[in-house]
């Protein structure tokens, strides 16, 4: 019995993730950050998970689940899904939003509020927007993908 409907193997929640990221690279909201970060986070879980995908592919995970920008979309996923992250502690110390006049880019989001603006602050000090967080998760899967050939 398959509860996944339409997504077969760890290949569709990657093109999913391509998808999710178009549509936050349009305009960012919460909604598009949500879905981002929910898949990019995930499809770790789908290649573990995938009968298609190779143990030394499988093995090289532990690169994945090391990566900055892959534990801040962790602690982003845990906290946007539970609201409070309670089994672990989260290497990402803050994340804000903001929307309004001169805020996010020109020309993008409701005409008169303009598009909303996400950072995120890593326990270490250095912060980065939602939109670079998707340029370093796109990167990091593209390779981990092109690499194993799935």
């Amino acid at each position: 019995m398959s509860l996944t409907y339409s997504f077969k193997k760890a290949r569709n929640l990657f093109d999913k993730m391509i998808r999710d990221a178009d549509a936050l690279q349009e305009t960012v909201s919460g909604d598009r950050s949500f879905n981002f970060v929910i898949t990019s986070f995930h499809l770790k879980d789908w290649v573990e998970q995938d009968p298609s995908v190779s143990q030394s592919a499988k093995a090289d995970l532990d690169k994945i689940s090391n990566n900055k920008y892959f534990q801040i979309c962790r602690d982003l996923a845990n906290a946007s899904k539970h609201m409070v992250i309670t089994r672990y502690k989260p290497s990402t110390a803050n994340a804000s939003s903001n929307q309004g006049w001169n805020i996010g880019r020109y020309g993008k989001g409701i005409y008169g509020e303009g598009e909303e603006s996400i950072m995120i602050t890593h326990s270490d000090g250095s912060t980065v927007s939602i939109l670079e967080l998707k340029d370093n998760m796109i990167s990091l899967w593209k390779d981990f993908f092109q690499k194993h050939a799935l």
